[in-house]
């Protein structure tokens, strides 16, 4: 800064960051003395001009957590317990800076604040600045959860799926490919608009009679869905297919039942017999197969199957032939 413009604002008795800065800021700063961040490092604030919040309600990071919405649609993606420790860990990084999303529960109301933490260790000070993201007619909880959600019917979506799967570093998960049968059908004979109705009762369907901490499901473009579990043997998976199976027929349009034609296999990711990018191709493969015995039909990739498809290094080639193989019957119809 020059040494005229300090002039000029000290003539003028202006405060750079009392009247540029924070007037324009809907938000709290805050200072805390040390190197260390601890739940109860008092907050020293700077200023603070939240109606929600005064300055002795959120007089730590202990009171701040407090009000942290664990039911936020920001928390779905790792479910609130991991999304609680990876702020946490943010926090209590030693990184120069951090920046964090904070879905806040007060008065019935969620508000989602952006924390900057800004750290000067050596000199033994933290600096947070709390501002809320509250422009009219925008609800950032929804915005910031819609990147991995699929817009149309409300699942997750690929992205996702990936993000889950590095999350997943260990254990038995059970991965299906789901596809609609004879969709194309809806679309053509009634319209578009009627099948994006169909896709969205049948992700109702899949949210919230199907899924829950132990299987989750993802849209991944068109009439295709995956799905994958936690903690499932196969039974409970083969009751979970079922239980699919006989919920989405109860959706029929005028002629048009919907059904699936599923593939599924174990990833055993102590093993580490199959290469996380070939999973949802693998899945698919064993989706073709079901096409191939007649469609509403289930197929399941064996061990001794997925090692064979493995040995010959053919997993994309021979999805790429049934794809090819599909269209010309598709065509033909």
């Amino acid at each position: 800064m020059s040494n005229d413009y300090r002039n000029f604002c000290k003539n003028k008795n202006i405060d750079l960051l009392e009247d540029l800065f924070f007037q324009e800021v809907e938000g709290a700063a805050f200072f805390i003395v040390g190197n260390r961040i601890s739940w109860k490092s008092e907050f020293h604030f700077l200023y603070n001009n939240l109606d929600e919040f005064k300055s002795g309600e959120i007089a730590n990071f202990e009171s701040l957590l407090s009000y942290f919405n664990r039911e936020s649609e920001m928390c779905e993606t790792e479910g609130a317990n991991r999304c609680y420790d990876s702020m946490i860990k943010k926090i209590k990084s030693e990184d120069r800076t951090s920046i964090i999303f904070l879905p806040i529960l007060k008065d019935g109301k969620t508000f989602v604040f952006r924390l900057k933490i800004v750290r000067f260790i050596k000199k033994g000070v933290i600096f947070g600045f709390l501002n809320l993201m509250d422009d009219k007619g925008i609800n950032y909880e929804k915005l910031i959860a819609s990147s991995f959600k699929d817009s149309l019917t409300g699942l997750f979506n690929r992205n996702t799926y990936y993000h889950h799967l590095e999350m997943a570093k260990s254990g038995k998960h059970f991965i299906g490919f789901m596809d609609l049968d004879n969709f194309k059908d809806i679309n053509d004979t009634y319209s578009h608009e009627k099948g994006d109705k169909m896709l969205k009762e049948i992700a109702n369907v899949l949210i919230n009679s199907i899924a829950n901490e132990n299987v989750i499901f993802y849209r991944i473009g068109g009439d295709e869905f995956l799905f994958f579990t936690n903690g499932y043997n196969k039974a409970q998976t083969d009751r979970m297919i079922n239980k699919i199976k006989k919920s989405i027929r109860k959706l029929k349009f005028n002629d048009y039942i919907p059904t699936f034609s599923i593939g599924y296999f174990l990833a055993d990711f102590d093993k580490n017999i199959v290469s996380k990018d070939h999973l949802v191709n693998l899945a698919d493969l064993a989706m073709y197969e079901s096409k191939k015995t007649g469609k509403d039909s289930v197929t399941y990739l064996s061990e001794e199957k997925i090692i064979n498809i493995l040995k010959s290094n053919s997993v994309e080639k021979k999805l790429l032939e049934l794809r090819k193989r599909t269209a010309r019957v598709s065509d033909k119809l």
